[in-house]
């Protein structure tokens, strides 16, 4: 048995030593590969839906050129999915995909080899009414127009008179204009909403479609009445208020709390109160509304169920519990991030501006500061610049500005004949041109009552300055109506 082992040991070991001495007679010879750099693909493109794309690619080669169909060729638009667009060297192909920004990538792979070769680019698919301002006009005859200045492939814009005809929307607007909005409203994705004095209603962002279940009332209990048109829709961080005859309704999806009865009602007190149409929203703790009834400033808490409002925290300085005053505006406003903007008036005339800080909690910047300002008694409309706290107001064709810190006011503008029928400032994302430099700048709406009905509309972009320094006019529009409300619809 020992000697049997032993010679299977002797057996493998030789076999060993002969395998060691064999001469490995396989090929070695490395080859270059032919390597393919792809060119004359621009960086992104741009091509309205429905539209060809023409993309004529270049490649070189590091040895010699191969004929094309030693390849095979994809371009591939990816997303949330990927889809193929075309399978040839070259792309000329209509682009039937959904508006929005793709990744589109050319593949090309070696038949011989298998081996790949990628250039990736962007993709924008637009459409007609794919991005830009949408300008609601009051045309005076309860027949409100809603127009757009929709950007174009170059970047540029392109006014559309009467949108929602343009897109074969089946809304018909009718009543008083309010406003018009993009938020969002129902998720993380915006919502276009349209308010008039005969109701507030979605449509399809994409497509400007409508049907009657769109409407806002739609979201609300059961028992509200059918003539349901919320004054005014104040909107931050997916959090909703609307206002309606002065009651109050709340929407804070992210908290599953949906429109229910509502809450003008303060804790541990009886009866209703009516309610301003200004609600300054705040995503962290409280929001700021004002009760009409009694003259006071009230709190709501974002993150609780209860259907109340509570009274303010006590201030060393003013009674915000009593103001004694009318509220003639509020705005929450990016200036020191959280400032909320609320201009009161006493029952002698006296106009005077607070400044409440709006964050974890509630804090007051200062006592309300009685406004030197001329002609502030005949403003039609208001807006908060962002970096410098400048109040701005409009009076007929004149534009002033108000700095509180010296207490004082210029006349910065004034176009008469025209009149100024909107300020807003404009707070959309914005981090390439044209929209880059437009970002904080107010948008002076203002039309000529002697002009061509619904065309004599203008919108003017200026930039403040520091120290109330002279207004910078950065873009102009023409050609829309009487504009009383406009927001922008990015990507």
């Amino acid at each position: 048995m020992k000697q049997t082992i032993y010679n299977r040991l002797c057996f493998f070991l030789l076999l060993a030593v002969c395998s060691s001495c064999y001469k490995d007679k396989g090929n070695y010879d490395y080859h270059p590969i032919n390597e393919v750099t792809i060119q004359a693909i621009d960086t992104a493109y741009a091509v309205l839906r429905g539209d060809s794309l023409h993309i004529v690619p270049r490649k070189t080669f590091s040895l010699s050129s191969n004929p094309e169909d030693a390849y095979t060729y994809a371009w591939i638009a990816v997303n949330d999915s990927s889809k193929t667009l075309a399978t040839t060297p070259e792309l000329h192909e209509p682009v039937m995909l959904m508006p929005d920004n793709y990744e589109l990538y050319y593949r090309i792979t070696e038949k011989a080899t298998g081996i790949k070769y990628e250039f990736k680019t962007e993709l924008h698919v637009m459409t007609g009414i794919y991005e830009g301002w949408l300008l609601l006009n009051d045309q005076g005859n309860d027949n409100p127009r809603l127009d757009m200045l929709s950007k174009n492939v170059s970047g540029d814009f392109n006014f559309i008179s009467d949108v929602l005809s343009f897109a074969r929307s089946p809304l018909q607007l009718s009543g008083k204009p309010r406003s018009v909005q993009v938020i969002r409203y129902r998720n993380n994705n915006p919502d276009v909403l349209i308010g008039t004095s005969t109701g507030t209603t979605r449509i399809d962002p994409e497509t400007f479609d409508w049907n009657r279940t769109m409407n806002v009332l739609y979201d609300m209990p059961r028992n509200t009445p059918a003539d349901f048109a919320p004054d005014r829709l104040n909107h931050q961080y997916g959090i909703t208020y609307l206002v309606d005859k002065g009651d109050l309704y709340y929407r804070n999806p992210p908290y599953s709390i949906m429109f229910a009865q509502p809450l003008n009602v303060v804790r541990m007190e009886t009866g209703k109160f009516s309610v301003s149409p200004f609600v300054a929203v705040s995503m962290f703790s409280y929001s700021l509304l004002y009760d009409i009834t009694n003259k006071r400033f009230l709190r709501h808490s974002v993150e609780s169920f209860a259907p109340y409002c509570e009274l303010m925290p006590e201030s060393p300085d003013f009674d915000y519990n009593n103001t004694g005053m009318d509220l003639v505006y509020m705005e929450r406003t990016e200036y020191n991030e959280f400032d909320v903007f609320s201009i009161l008036k006493k029952p002698s005339g006296e106009f005077y501006l607070s400044r409440i800080y709006l964050f974890f909690d509630t804090e007051y910047e200062t006592a309300p500061v009685r406004m030197n300002a001329p002609e502030l008694d005949k403003a039609s409309y208001y807006a908060v610049n962002p970096d410098y706290g400048y109040v701005f107001y409009s009076v007929g064709g004149k534009l002033y500005e108000y700095d509180f810190s010296s207490n004082q006011a210029k006349l910065k503008l004034d176009i008469s004949p025209r009149v100024i029928s909107c300020l807003q400032t404009q707070y959309m994302e914005a981090e390439k041109e044209p929209l880059k430099s437009l970002r904080k700048t107010l948008a002076v709406c203002s039309y000529d009552p002697g002009g061509p009905a619904g065309k004599s509309g203008r919108i003017d972009f200026y930039a403040a300055t520091a120290v109330m320094g002279d207004l910078q006019l950065r873009r102009s529009f023409s050609g829309m109506g009487k504009v009383i409300s406009m927001d922008y619809r990015g990507r």
